[in-house]
């Protein structure tokens, strides 16, 4: 049985591990789509709403805005030092 994390934990994990890149909603959606495909709380639509959330809380900040693929606004995003140190909890 495989041990999956928590989607956004997952999500900050993934851009810890890209860290220095900034990406983008669906560069990270495709990048885990693998792993969460089919679960209720994995869409395109749901994942820029995880990363909302994990930006409130100061885990990942926005950055280079552009237009996405559907002409809506968007962030690209990265860890912050913040963020980079809650991880070290995972061990």
């Amino acid at each position: 049985m495989s041990r999956t994390l928590p989607l956004r934990l997952r999500i900050l994990q993934y851009l810890d591990e890209h860290q220095g890149n900034s990406l983008s909603p669906s560069q990270i959606y495709v990048a885990l789509e693998p792993e969460y495909k089919g679960e209720g709380q994995f869409s395109p639509a749901k994942m820029k709403w995880h990363l909302m959330c994990i930006k409130a809380v100061g885990l990942i900040e926005g950055v280079e805005p552009f237009w996405d693929e559907f002409g809506e606004p968007s962030y690209r995003f990265r860890v912050t030092e913040a963020g980079h140190r809650n991880l070290a909890y995972l061990g």
